[in-house]
């Protein structure tokens, strides 16, 4: 097998086997199946790291494949043979002194059988770890014309081919685990608002992106305050690392602490009305639910299903070695968020509906929301805001989030009236 080819196979065998393992894509074992959300042509990804043992793999396939190649190129009796065999490729290194009187060049003509024996004794012990090639040789000083005979004289790596050898090896293993972590997460891009279908189909998911745009306008009978699912779910559910509709839709069904049961997306759906609407649940056939239902599927067309996808949900705060500290975040509110969010909280509102949404008070989400939980709304206030402008540390972050835990909202309807009154 010549040289190039066994490259090319150690880093093919690399790049599939990475493809086939956690934290790596690969688009041939991506399924394709009517009515979900897998598409074809898009990647399988997950955000866990490259695997240690497939980058061992490909570092072990390297090595010996780049071995191989080396024995092509740089191998030689020392003391006897040097120049090229042009109609195999092979190049040979190394005539020490004393030694040009036995052989000066190697060529495709002629050989004789005196060459091989004086090559083979000059060798002697030195030749190191020995190895069998096959190549032409000729004796120039001898002029014997003729075809040339095929000898297999006893051949040694020499220093010049140890060291290239290694570099090579190196490389490809650099290579190799580039190409295995090239394999790695990649960003879901979701289709923008004009790449909506047509149909009926297509009527769903426009009726479900206007009821996520403007829910107490088009869903009030539902809502229990002035929220719209965009004021959580930024850029109409499509921003990464702000809670993105098209992450979430295809990990569901799924377990859920907060409900201790296996729960359908549907089901999360009608949790967003219950608590950060402070609202009613939508019957899962109304068409509230069947439209925003639609609108999700769309947005996740390609993504794959069951999968962790990058840019998911929130990142978690970093510990800072502080506590929250709730009277410093009344200071950072006032100078990064009163502007949008009001002095009192209440948010901005422009034509029947919020350009800048209530962050407590009854129009704002009751305690039984994510967003009431300190390291959730953290985690939202340190990627998201200031909006536009995201650049607050991570304690102002933990700091300002303690200080909307503190101020008043709806109770947790799981609760009831009296244990509200209680925690006021």
């Amino acid at each position: 097998m010549k040289p190039p080819l066994l490259v090319i196979l150690a880093c093919v065998g690399c790049r599939t086997t990475a493809g086939l393992v956690p934290g790596h894509c690969d688009v041939s074992r991506q399924p394709s199946v009517p009515g979900t959300a897998r598409g074809c042509g898009r990647r399988l990804c997950t955000n866990k790291p490259p695997n240690i043992i497939v980058v061992g793999l490909c570092s072990l396939v390297a090595t010996v494949a780049v071995s191989a190649a080396a024995g092509f190129y740089a191998y030689a009796v020392p003391g006897t043979v040097r120049g090229n065999h042009a109609s195999r490729g092979r190049r040979v290194f190394g005539n020490p002194s004393g030694a040009k009187s036995v052989i000066k060049s190697a060529q495709c003509t002629t050989v004789t059988e005196t060459v091989f024996q004086e090559a083979s004794r000059l060798c002697g012990p030195d030749c190191g770890s020995v190895v069998d090639t096959r190549f032409h040789v000729a004796d120039e000083d001898q002029g014997i014309p003729g075809e040339g005979r095929l000898i297999q004289p006893r051949m040694a790596l020499t220093r010049f081919g140890r060291g290239v050898r290694r570099v090579a090896a190196a490389t490809l293993m650099w290579s190799c685990a580039v190409a295995v972590h090239a394999g790695g997460p990649r960003a879901f891009i979701p289709p923008p608002p004009s790449a909506m279908p047509g149909g009926q189909y297509g009527a769903l998911v426009r009726d479900g992106y206007r009821i996520f745009e403007q829910t107490p306008r088009y869903a009030g009978e539902y809502t229990g305050n002035m929220l719209s699912c965009e004021n959580c779910h930024l850029d109409g559910g499509r921003r990464s690392n702000a809670i993105p509709l098209w992450a979430a839709f295809g990990m569901y069904p799924r377990y859920q602490a907060k409900a201790g049961q296996v729960i359908s997306y549907q089901q999360r759906l009608q949790q967003c009305f219950q608590f950060s609407e402070n609202g009613y649940p939508p019957p899962l056939d109304s068409q509230v639910m069947r439209a925003l239902s639609a609108y999700s599927h769309w947005l996740a067309s390609g993504a794959p299903i069951g999968v962790q996808m990058p840019g998911r949900g929130l990142e978690r705060v970093p510990a800072t070695g502080h506590d929250p500290d709730p009277v410093a975040g009344k200071g950072v509110y006032a100078e990064r968020c009163a502007v949008c969010h009001g002095s009192d909280g209440q948010g901005i509102r422009k034509d029947g509906q919020y350009r800048y949404p209530p962050l407590w008070g009854r129009n704002s989400f009751n305690r039984g929301a994510g967003m009431a939980k300190l390291p959730i709304a953290a985690a939202f206030i340190k990627a998201t805001m200031p909006y536009g402008n995201a650049d607050l540390t991570d304690q102002q972050a933990d700091d300002v989030a303690a200080w909307m835990e503190l101020q008043d909202r709806p109770a947790d309807p799981r609760k009831g009236i009296l244990t509200w009154l209680l925690e006021r």
